[in-house]
């Protein structure tokens, strides 16, 4: 694959990306998704395992009531609907030393949640632009092996296998590699507002897997699809697809055909290599170990309404509360901590485009560089301080630059006003 495949070019003039997105997060829960082990990345290997898990003879495995719970959170959030009632299939794929029991429990087959969507973007005239959601189901992970551990051999850690995994299965709605981004970004945030999961793109607990095809601009139907691995970054995401498309396209241009591949996507050089996909068949069926699982409406309705407010939502009140729009809408109302804080700050300065105008030009790139939360942005310039600051600089009494002096003097010590005016030479006007 060629390294310079990414690279934007006349191909977008006369091809049209067509993707869908699967993406996988861990859910948040302290044990695993069929028995008692317990979930932690700093674990020694092989110590959070049981017989359960490992997969040996005479064990009965049960479900994670709290994964269950969290599965559903994540799936109402991407506003699909739960199934009362479904079940778990053993999926038996090729043999992998890293599935102790020699299969996946999983509701592939049976999904917990079907339909529903994700907003990705707003068209110019303010209509959401959005992506289907096909399915949403529950799954356990696999070990990990380790083949610099030890000379010579392998070596097998089942500290992760049965750690349960929620599952999002989208659509060819995607249009762009933009659009990728996008869609991950926004899932990821949808899930973790949920609850349903702590991971961010970029972590180990959340992987995406992207299906490409291109086809002509006004075709209908798109050619052979290939399936990216690999990715968990967003830039990762965007640069694996976009260097995909542009691999199809020339391809397609150069009088050759597309072949459906599987490719694993290499950050570090900025490109994709084929990987061996295994000949042999995957098959499954209904685990007779577990009986179905069967939820209630009201169950569910309750869980519904225990939702905290996620992004859509919290986009359209920023919105129409303090008047911001594109870019900077989509960048406060992204994360709950700095929606929190920016809301506060916008509500006590009275000016919402200004506020975010200072929060955008000096508090987040200095937090960018410090390495800060929101929260901790709050805690050393508080919103009430930052808009006495702003509205000194507002009414005249304090100069552009004197108050961005003692604001970054704020952000840096965690000063108050006056003590971080004395330190930068500013003389702070009286209440």
């Amino acid at each position: 694959m060629s390294p310079n495949a990414g690279a934007r070019g006349d191909w977008e003039a006369r091809f049209e990306p067509v993707v869908c997105v699967t993406l996988t997060a861990r859910l948040a829960t302290a044990t695993k998704a069929f028995c008692n082990c317990a979930v932690a990345d700093d674990a020694a290997p092989n110590a959070n395992t049981c017989p359960v898990c490992l997969g040996l003879p005479g064990t009965l495995p049960a479900v994670n009531a709290a994964a269950v719970q969290r599965a559903v959170d994540g799936a109402l959030a991407l506003g699909a609907a739960v199934q009362l009632v479904t079940g778990f299939a053993r999926e038996h794929e090729p043999p992998d030393p890293r599935r102790p029991k020699g299969f996946t429990l999983t509701q592939r087959t049976t999904p917990l949640a079907a339909g529903g969507h994700v907003q990705i973007g707003e068209t110019p005239e303010g209509a959401p632009i959005q992506a289907a959601v096909r399915r949403v189901y529950l799954t356990e992970d696999v070990g990990r092996a380790d083949h610099a551990r030890f000379a010579g051999v392998s070596a097998l850690d089942f500290n992760l296998a049965g750690v349960p995994l929620l599952v999002v299965e989208g659509s060819p709605d995607l249009r762009a590699a933009a659009e990728v981004r996008a869609y991950v970004a926004c899932t990821a945030a949808l899930l973790r507002e949920s609850g349903a999961t702590s991971a961010r793109p970029g972590d180990a607990g959340l992987t995406v897997v992207a299906h490409v095809a291109i086809r002509g601009r006004g075709d209908l139907r798109a050619g052979p699809a290939c399936v990216l691995r690999g990715m968990s970054a967003l830039d990762a995401v965007e640069r694996a697809v976009a260097a995909e498309c542009a691999r199809q396209s020339a391809a397609v241009e150069g009088g050759g055909a597309v072949e459906p591949a599987d490719l694993l996507w290499d950050a570090t050089s900025a490109v994709s290599v084929p990987v061996r996909t295994p000949t042999a068949p995957t098959w499954s069926l209904v685990d007779p170990d577990l009986p179905p699982l069967v939820l209630t409406s009201e169950w569910v309705a309750d869980r519904r309404d225990a939702l905290p407010e996620l992004p859509p939502a919290r986009r359209a009140r920023l919105a129409q509360t303090f008047g911001l729009s594109g870019a900077s809408l989509d960048a406060a109302s992204v994360d709950p901590d700095l929606a929190a804080y920016y809301e506060t700050l916008a509500r006590l300065h009275g000016d919402g485009p200004a506020a975010w105008r200072w929060l955008a030009e000096q508090a987040l790139p200095f937090a960018t560089r410090e390495g800060l939360s929101p929260r901790e942005i709050a805690v050393r310039a508080r919103p009430a301080d930052a808009a006495r600051v702003l509205d000194l600089r507002r009414a005249g009494r304090l100069s552009d630059d004197a108050a961005a002096q003692v604001l970054r003097t704020m952000l840096r010590t965690g000063l108050e006003p006056e003590r971080a005016a004395e330190r930068v030479g500013v003389i702070l006007p009286g209440r």
